[in-house]
């Protein structure tokens, strides 16, 4: 069995939901869900949901020390040595991300980000961006670049639901607006081409993913 399967295995036995265990082992909620669809398979915080769902590590991710899909072993990715956070989003059938507002997992520092202060990842939730991400995918984030045509960005707004994201290709750019597009333009129903940035006013540059494997 998958480390998915086990989690969600465990949890039912227990009679838990995804948001007890999550309180129980101290993390949140979004990381449970992505442990329990495998849009994760490894995690920092392996051994917190272990004691809180009353078994070893291994019982868990029998795989445990073995190397990992990031080109490591797992225990790269269990808080000693991975320092780079990634970010759930839940992305909705109108192209619109919702952030969780803590990281839900911690990995290795990768090339692209290696000396970037502030450098973070995101869970890429849906295919708006296929085939430059998958979900699943984790996009790698350097805030501090700036906005250049022909590079795929994280645009923000702050509303009163929380922070709000898409992850689009920037075209080009005027002092009023970013000009995008998404590689599935028919799987959202999105303004097409234009996100005025009186209300999308930050755009971080994506540099890099971690593939799905």
């Amino acid at each position: 069995m998958t480390l998915a399967s086990n989690v969600r295995v465990r949890r039912a036995r227990l009679d838990l939901t995804q948001k007890e265990l999550a309180k129980r082992a101290g993390v949140s909620q979004q990381l449970v869900h992505a442990l329990e669809t495998g849009t994760i398979r490894s995690t920092k915080f392996i051994k917190e949901i272990a004691m809180a769902l009353g078994c070893a590590i291994t019982d868990l991710d029998p795989k445990y020390g073995s190397v990992s899909e990031f080109g490591g072993s797992s225990s790269d990715l269990d808080g000693r040595h991975g320092d780079l956070p990634i970010f759930a989003a839940a992305e909705t059938d109108r192209g619109a991300v919702m952030f969780s507002d803590t990281a839900i997992d911690f990995i290795t520092r990768p090339q692209p980000l290696m000396n970037v202060r502030g450098g973070y990842g995101v869970l890429v939730a849906a295919n708006f961006m296929y085939p430059e991400f998958e979900p699943g995918d984790y996009a790698l984030v350097n805030p501090h670049l700036p906005p250049v045509p022909n590079a795929s960005c994280l645009f923000y707004r702050e509303g009163s639901e929380g922070t709000v994201g898409r992850i689009r290709r920037l075209v080009s750019f005027t002092p009023d607006i970013w000009n995008v597009k998404a590689w599935n333009p028919a799987s959202t129903d999105e303004e097409p081409g234009e996100l005025p940035r009186s209300q999308w006013a930050k755009c971080h540059r994506i540099v890099g993913r971690y593939f799905r494997r």
